[in-house]
């Protein structure tokens, strides 16, 4: 660090014509005598991600990323601090950004302090009072479908990626950092109404029309994949706006061209190229009788996103005592794909059922079963 701080300062000494000079100058000088060597990173995305769990080397994780600090902090990103291997935190809260508030309840501004990689792709950061979270997204060639992806979504309940930094063969995206996931804030609780909850799903399902009509399966549509800038409790507190609801982690999208006939619109029964055994996630009934053979199929005529999003919903808000809502989410899973309802046709009825019933209705507590994942 004292390197950086000299060069830096020389760099006042520089006029302003000299100032690229410079800046190459110092990038140069970082990447020679600080980054880490390509060879001490993992090789391929699966290495990466397995960084957490790696039971040979149980710092893998934290040695691994606080390798790249130097990089992170030449793009002005301070990487989280780690309390062990699982989880990060920061000490004070974030500033008020677009993605994520920090309203005055204080459990909930711990919840923003916090962060526990689900795996070793990911780590949190912190750049002007703001916070992110870095995922690595393609290495050696890996997964640039993916990237590919999150460079042409852009949409109000879609995350974006803020930010690209390309070390090497590898490139971690920046995305903004939220609160909890939607699964979290559908659980009843003290606060919370009906319509807390319905109004997030609504968003839920524009972000489901809008990739579905760019031709895009997610494949992976259950609701821990969207998440939520804040927790509302309408009934213990007034809400004034409400809180975004965001779709992340397109890792086993697949998109078609309007080319393709949608006979040659295939993908693999399970993403990432997975063993039966290794899919741990609830399965589509067709998905059953698709294994072993054939191991192809259009997610488009046998429609698992929408399967996969009434999952959660059934087990969360079938019991509202409210029989328009409580029946809704069963007509996105019957055992028969063809029978199943779109997500435009189920954002359809619930816009329509929004317009139509008083809004105190909706202003009361519900209950739920438990939930599986």
């Amino acid at each position: 660090m004292a390197l950086v701080k000299i060069i830096q300062r020389l760099g006042l000494l520089f006029s302003s014509s000299s100032l690229s000079l410079f800046r190459r100058l110092h990038f140069t000088l970082v990447r020679l005598f600080m980054f880490p060597a390509r060879g001490w990173l993992p090789a391929g995305l699966h290495m990466w991600r397995g960084l957490h769990f790696d039971e040979s080397d149980s710092e893998a994780y934290t040695r691994t990323w606080n390798s790249l600090r130097p990089l992170f902090e030449l793009h002005s990103f301070t990487l989280w601090a780690q309390s062990d291997e699982l989880n990060q935190f920061m000490y004070d809260p974030p500033a008020l950004s677009h993605y994520a508030s920090v309203p005055a309840d204080r459990q909930y501004e711990f919840v923003l302090r916090q962060f526990s990689p689900g795996n070793g792709l990911f780590h949190a950061v912190r750049r002007c009072k703001q916070d992110y979270v870095v995922r690595v997204m393609s290495v050696s060639g890996e997964d640039l479908h993916h990237l590919r992806l999150m460079r042409l979504l852009s949409n109000n309940h879609i995350l974006p990626m803020v930010s690209e930094i390309v070390y090497e063969d590898i490139v971690p995206g920046v995305f903004p950092r939220l609160g909890e996931g939607l699964i979290t804030a559908l659980i009843p609780e003290a606060g919370r109404s009906i319509e807390d909850s319905i109004y997030m799903v609504t968003q839920a399902l524009e972000a489901v029309v809008y990739i579905h009509g760019k031709n895009i399966a997610h494949r992976d549509l259950f609701l821990d994949n969207f998440m939520v800038e804040w927790n509302p409790h309408s009934l213990s507190s007034q809400n004034w706006t409400r809180p975004r609801v965001y779709l992340i982690d397109f890792e086993t999208a697949v998109q078609f061209s309007d080319d393709i006939d949608s006979s040659n619109r295939l993908c693999s029964v399970f993403p990432l190229s997975l063993a039966p055994e290794d899919y741990a996630r609830p399965r589509a009934p067709e998905l059953r009788v698709l294994v072993p053979e054939p191991s192809m199929y259009c997610p488009f005529l046998l429609p698992v996103d929408t399967w996969q999003f009434g999952f959660h919903l059934v087990q969360m808000l079938s019991e509202t005592g409210i029989e328009d809502i409580d029946t809704l989410w069963l007509s996105m899973m019957p055992d028969n794909p063809i029978d199943r309802v779109t997500a435009a046709e189920v954002l359809q009825k619930l816009s329509e059922f929004l317009a139509g019933v008083p809004p105190r209705i909706l202003k009361r507590t519900y209950t739920c079963s438990p939930i599986y994942m």
